[in-house]
C-alpha cells in the first residue's frame, strides 16, 4: 500500500505570475501480475536466439504492407518474411464477431517463431492471436504491457504514436512516443474479459492488436520498434484516484473567482519568495486551504 502527494509551485518572472498545480495519488492496493504470455522480453534489442517463438521471438524486419486477417501462423525467421500476425499455439476455429469477417487458420502447433520488429508509414498495425486459458472468466481482468525500443530520429521532430486495441475494442488510448519515453514500459488500465469480448478456452481467435500513428510527414521520423509485447492477467483493479483539494480548476486559465480553493482568483506574483509560514490572507508563496 502506498500514498503520493506531490505539489510544484511554478513561477514565471518574465511575466510576474504565479500559478500552483496539485496532483495527489491515493491509496492504492499492490497489484500482481500473471504473465498470459509474451512476444519478446525486455532486453533492449531484435536477437534471433531459437526457433521457439514466444519470449525468443526472432524479431525481422517488417514488410510496409498490412496484409488482410487471418494471416499466416507460419513466417519466416527471415527480413520482411514475417506479417502481421503473430500467432501462439492453439486453435482458432472462431471468429470474435469485433474482429471482422474472416476464415480462421485452425491449429496452429507451436508458436510462430517470427515476429515485425517495427511500426512503419503504410505497416502500422499487429496483431497477436491467442487462446486464453479455459478457467477464465467474463468478469477476470487482463492488461496489455508493450515497451518501444527505439526511433527514427532522422525527422528532426521525432515522435510516433501507438494505440492498443483486444478485440477490436480500444483499450489503451494514442500514446505519443518520443525518444525520452523509450525504454519504458506501458500498461494498459485493467479491463474484463467481457468488455473487450474475449473468450476463454480454444477455439476462439482473441487478438491483441498495436496500432502505430506516423508522424512522417511532420518530421516525425519513418519508424519505432518493438522490444516485446505481452499480456497479463491482473489480481485486482486499480480504483479511479480521489482529488480531495484544488486550486484553480482545468480550465485553461486565470479567471477571477469567489470563494478560494478551485475557485482561487491568480494573480501577478510579487518577485520574491517569502520564508515560511507566509500569510494566509495575502497572495504570496504560501497558499492555505
Amino acid at each position: 500500500m502506498f500514498a503520493i502527494l506531490r505539489f510544484m509551485k511554478t513561477k514565471s518572472r518574465a511575466l510576474g505570475i504565479s500559478s500552483l498545480f496539485v496532483l495527489l495519488i491515493t491509496t492504492l492496493p499492490v497489484q500482481s501480475q500473471e504473465v498470459i504470455w509474451t512476444v519478446g522480453l525486455d532486453d533492449n534489442g531484435w536477437p534471433c536466439p531459437s526457433a521457439s517463438g514466444g519470449p525468443d521471438a526472432c524479431f525481422v524486419q517488417e514488410n510496409w504492407v498490412v496484409n488482410p486477417l487471418p494471416g499466416s501462423p507460419y513466417s519466416e525467421s527471415v527480413d520482411r518474411m514475417a506479417d502481421n500476425d503473430y500467432y501462439f499455439a492453439g486453435s482458432y476455429f472462431y471468429v470474435i464477431e469485433s474482429n471482422g469477417v474472416y476464415d480462421p487458420v485452425g491449429y496452429v502447433d507451436y508458436d510462430e517463431t517470427a515476429a515485425e520488429r517495427a511500426l512503419v508509414p503504410g505497416d502500422n498495425e499487429m496483431r497477436y492471436h491467442f487462446n486464453l486459458p479455459a478457467d477464465m472468466k467474463p468478469t477476470d481482468l487482463l492488461s496489455v504491457t508493450f515497451d518501444m525500443l527505439n526511433l527514427d530520429e532522422s525527422g528532426g521532430n521525432a515522435r510516433y504514436g501507438v494505440s492498443v486495441y483486444v478485440n477490436g475494442v480500444l483499450v489503451q488510448p494514442m500514446i505519443v512516443i518520443t525518444p525520452a519515453q523509450l525504454d519504458r514500459d506501458y500498461t494498459t488500465p485493467p479491463f474484463t474479459l467481457e468488455s473487450v469480448n474475449a473468450v476463454a478456452g480454444p477455439d476462439y481467435d482473441n487478438i491483441v492488436t498495436l496500432k502505430g500513428k506516423d508522424f512522417a510527414s511532420e518530421g516525425g521520423g519513418n519508424w519505432m520498434g518493438i522490444d516485446y509485447v505481452r499480456l497479463n492477467r491482473e489480481s485486482s483493479a486499480v480504483p479511479v484516484p480521489v482529488f480531495p483539494w484544488s486550486v484553480g480548476s482545468d480550465d485553461d486559465g486565470w479567471p477571477t473567482g469567489t470563494g478560494g480553493g478551485p475557485n482561487a482568483t491568480f494573480v501577478n506574483g510579487n518577485g520574491s519568495i517569502n520564508a515560511l509560514p507566509g500569510n494566509a490572507t495575502t497572495a504570496d508563496n504560501d497558499y492555505y486551504t
